[in-house]
């Protein structure tokens, strides 16, 4: 059985296909959508997941984690000796069992979705999660182009070259898409993103309001609290249920407790969306970029989809509808969009692989289309700039952003720094074009050693990009007189 995995910095949703095609969400153990992306694991190596987690966090805050989604790819321990891909794995290995008791089918295979912003270690280390946790990764997708994807079938009668944007405000990131249906594909024209925005910022600007006013109402420094786990809990927890309530109501008591002491601290939704206004603003901001990469007007469009838990805001939607000129749309639930749309891409993935998806004995149907994406970041190389008199080291970038991929890019040629130079190391970085390397991600690097020296300095060093359908980049650098030759598939920078 095939399922696909949105691994959230508050819910892992999962999804799979039925016999009809249709997908089907995944319940947890309590009977909701998703597992809350929360671990604990006690001193004796007892260990909860989801809502469990969450609640004996309570009891034992300093056992839980929580949100910790935007630190995969990092070695840092963050509970219990793991860091977060092994507490990822853990989450994954329980949603898998919930998909298999749902449906009663093993589950062998998933796509994995991932924020547009997100890096290909970042990447890489929750796909290493899913194998660990006895999965087959068939494809790594973006978030958006998945919600995307889901929108197109679902509109799949649309009429050839429409186009549509995702607008995907999540818990940890903001993402946006640009996507055209061609047939029997539909291509990400572009994509944009913010890696740390989302709904758990809008907690933190309520938390803050929150604190003000008990500390108007108190007299106190409540900030001072905050290195009590229990109050920090406490607060993380009624801030997050007081956002959906300012959603429909235009006012909510919150009680709090301080050193003994019970308050009721009032906010309205005014004084929400008040402080708010500027998070949002930059998701829309992002959005113009948007337009602006793809080459396209909002009056391109054929729909927008709003996409993620707090997109179900009024607030929200009402800022959206008056940046775009356009009444955005949300017709599958928000929170489950990516989901659905990568158990979709899943299907068509198994049929591109000359094997079909089946459940249950049957052959699933086949989505109308296939995805195709785009790359994600400017990759280019460090070379040297002494354009106006100075010396410093920039990005000159090989591949632009939002190329179609698969793909194999035409080389470029550079030359060495002095004739008598016999080594080189060649550094790929992630970045715009002509940014200062400081500026940049080095995401992998290359030696070529023991050269001819050559005094002309020709462009001799030959520099090859190619990207697989997941968005990783093979890097080749050929020195074009004696014919070395090195190659690097760039996953992860140690």
């Amino acid at each position: 059985m095939i399922i696909s995995i949105d691994f959230g910095n508050s819910k892992v949703k999962c999804a799979y296909p039925d016999r009809t095609g249709q997908t089907v969400a995944v319940k947890n153990g309590h009977g909701g959508n998703g597992l809350r992306a929360c671990v604990y694991i006690d001193g004796s190596g007892q260990c909860l997941v989801g809502d469990d987690a969450h609640e004996q966090g309570f009891v034992d805050p300093q056992n839980v984690v929580r949100h910790f989604k935007l630190s995969l790819g990092s070695d840092q321990k963050l509970l219990g000796g793991k860091n977060a891909a092994e507490l990822a794995e853990i989450l994954i290995l329980a949603a898998k069992q919930f998909a298999e008791k749902q449906a009663g089918e093993s589950v062998d295979a998933a796509v994995i979705s991932v924020p547009a912003n997100f890096t290909d270690k970042q990447k890489k280390a929750l796909q290493q999660a899913c194998e660990s946790a006895g999965i087959k990764v068939l494809r790594v997708i973006s978030e958006p182009a998945a919600a995307a994807f889901a929108y197109a079938e679902q509109n799949s009668s649309n009429k050839r070259g429409s186009k549509i944007a995702v607008y995907d405000l999540g818990s940890s990131t903001f993402d946006c898409a640009i996507c055209e249906s061609n047939g029997d594909e539909i291509l990400v024209l572009a994509t944009e993103g913010v890696q740390k925005l989302g709904g758990d910022d809008l907690d933190e600007v309520l938390k803050q309001v929150i604190l003000d006013k008990l500390e108007k109402k108190t007299g106190k420094d409540c900030r001072v609290a905050l290195s009590d786990p229990f109050f920090a809990l406490d607060l993380d927890t009624r801030a997050a249920g007081a956002k959906i309530s300012l959603g429909k109501r235009d006012k909510v008591q919150i009680p709090m407790s301080l050193k003994g002491q019970h308050y009721v601290i009032s906010v309205t939704k005014a004084e929400f969306e008040k402080a708010i206004k500027a998070l949002i603003e930059r998701t829309l901001d992002c959005l113009d970029k948007l337009f602006a990469t793809a080459g396209i007007t909002v009056r391109d469009l054929t729909s927008l989809y709003l996409v993620g838990g707090p997109s179900r805001m009024p607030f929200i939607q009402d800022m959206v509808a008056n940046r775009t000129g356009m009444v955005p749309r949300m017709e599958i639930d928000p929170e489950m969009a990516v989901a659905h749309g990568a158990a979709l891409v899943a299907v068509s993935e198994m049929a591109k692989q000359g094997t079909p998806a089946r459940i249950g004995g049957d052959t699933i149907p086949q989505p109308d289309a296939f995805l195709k994406e785009a790359t994600h970041h400017d990759i280019g190389i460090a070379v040297e700039d002494r354009s106006g008199g100075g010396k410093r080291i920039v990005n000159a970038v090989v591949v632009a952003k939002n190329t179609p991929v698969p793909c194999k890019v035409p080389p470029q040629y550079f030359r060495l720094e002095s004739p008598d130079q016999r080594d080189v190391l060649i550094e790929i970085l992630q970045g715009p074009d002509r940014a200062d390397i400081k500026d940049c991600l080095i995401i992998g690097r290359l030696e070529l050693n023991d050269l001819p020296v050559e005094a002309a300095r020709s462009p001799r060093i030959e520099i090859k990009c190619e990207f697989d359908q997941n968005t990783f980049v093979t890097v080749t650098a050929r020195d074009t007189i004696s014919g070395k030759e090195v190659s690097v598939r760039v996953e992860v920078l140690k």
